[in-house]
């Protein structure tokens, strides 16, 4: 396998860190990943190491205020001054298509984990024709009116305190309670029950930081946008959707979020849309002590939609 790490300068002069994995120079599919809040690309490595044995070639980004792309612009936990949800979102585009430049004619899925869900929810609203299917991992849905009073609070809190300043209130209102069904030896127990994956996350310096109050309004305003059937008339009805979370995940609230999330989709008459929500596992089931499980049924999801779409699947 080939791993090959590139700095990626987006049409507003922003320089993204991006990670790209391979085993072959003609793969039969494509898979750009969006990793979620706080945490960064290269924590996908097993994943990607295990797409690449089954011919995928994986791409994947660190957001803006995010690991290494974050680091580098110093501004961890900061998207942009103006209309940041969407500016990452953009981002995750204009990478898509310069994928789609290296690879022409090669399908690609886009998977997105938790906040990347979020982001790749977006995604379809605004581009979905560049994508062949979409995979949402540890996604929810939340109330419409909760995310508008957290939406005015970050607001607020921003006036007085500083837009850039840490987000230490709406960190712990947004966290609260996540680690109620964990026996809580950390505080971020409740991403995995894999001890060794939690001490790692607890180590790491760009998981687990503390946003911007700027960030949580950006991000708050995404929440609302993705729910909203507004723009929904852009997406396929018949591009795949599959979600994957896990039964003890606190985001997806326990299962009730994510299935609230696919019945919004299926509401706007989309013809394909699964769901697989693992028993015991908890937010980051890519990480969870039965990731192989999760990883067989992720390609043999990919693999039965590239059959439908009459893609080849032999090199």
């Amino acid at each position: 396998m080939q791993e090959e790490s590139f700095w990626f300068c987006t049409d507003d002069q922003h320089d993204l860190f991006v990670k790209c994995w391979q085993n072959t120079s003609s793969p039969k599919a494509i898979i750009q990943i969006a990793h979620g809040m706080v945490e960064h690309i290269e924590r996908y490595h097993d994943f990607a190491t295990y797409l690449t044995e089954h011919n995928f070639t994986v791409y994947g980004h660190d957001h803006r205020g995010h690991g290494k792309t974050g680091d580098n612009a110093n501004s961890l936990g900061y998207f942009a001054d103006e209309n940041g949800f969407d500016r990452v979102v953009q981002d995750c585009i204009e990478l898509t298509e310069m994928i789609k430049q290296k690879h022409p004619h090669t399908p690609i899925f886009l998977i997105g984990h938790s906040m990347g869900s979020f982001v790749s929810r977006r995604y379809m609203m605004l581009e979905p024709n560049h994508l062949t299917g979409v995979i949402l991992v540890g996604t929810g849905f939340q109330p419409y009116a909760l995310l508008t009073m957290a939406k005015q609070l970050a607001k607020t809190v921003g006036y007085i305190r500083g837009q850039n300043a840490e987000a230490k209130l709406m960190n712990k209102l947004t966290f609260f309670g996540y680690n109620k069904h964990t026996d809580n030896q950390t505080a971020f127990d409740w991403i995995c029950s894999d001890q060794e994956e939690v001490e790692k996350y607890t180590k790491d310096k760009f998981c687990g930081f503390t946003p911007t109050n700027q960030f949580f309004y950006d991000l708050y305003t995404g929440l609302q946008w993705i729910q909203s059937k507004d723009k929904t008339d852009n997406i396929p009805k018949d591009l795949p959707l599959l979600f994957v979370s896990g039964k003890e995940d606190p985001v997806g609230h326990y299962g009730e979020g994510v299935q609230k999330a696919v019945a919004f989709y299926r509401s706007i008459d989309m013809k394909n849309v699964n769901n697989h929500l693992y028993e015991k596992g908890r937010h980051e089931i890519l990480n969870e002590t039965n990731k192989i499980e999760v990883f067989h049924n992720i390609v043999t999801w990919i693999e039965k939609q590239m059959a439908c779409h009459n893609f080849t699947l032999s090199l």
